[in-house]
């Protein structure tokens, strides 16, 4: 009777065992896939005061976002539609909003800042 209740036990932790190496190796997939940079709009300001180009902005973040797949891929979408027939910045950006008004903004005053340059407008002056 003993060794029916070692056997029983074993079973047991190796039923803990097998619950919580399941449940860690998911939460590492979740991290290997990654998730919005809630320092998104801060890098994106700053790589566009940099490049002053929206494409070279989002070229610049596509490299640092080497280690995030899913902002790479985010980025790599509005790179893609950027490059394509129709490609506006206003729908490519709009790929990149996770649904934050700030990220709206800031890309609403990044869209001005292209429309003004390109029309020869002071940027302190175009509203």
């Amino acid at each position: 009777m003993n060794t029916s209740y070692m056997f029983l036990a074993a079973g047991g932790i190796f039923l803990v065992l097998a619950i919580v190496f399941l449940g860690t190796s998911k939460e590492g997939k979740k991290k290997k896939i990654g998730t919005f940079d809630p320092q998104y709009v801060l890098k994106f300001n700053e790589a566009y005061l940099l490049t002053g180009s929206i494409e070279k902005t989002l070229k610049q973040l596509e490299e640092q976002y080497e280690d995030n797949p899913y902002m790479q891929a985010l980025i790599g979408k509005a790179l893609t539609y950027l490059s394509g027939d129709y490609g506006d910045y206003e729908t490519a950006l709009g790929l990149l909003n996770n649904g934050d008004d700030n990220i709206a903004k800031c890309h609403a005053e990044i869209i001005r800042l292209e429309i003004a340059k390109s029309r020869g407008i002071p940027e302190n002056t175009a509203n």
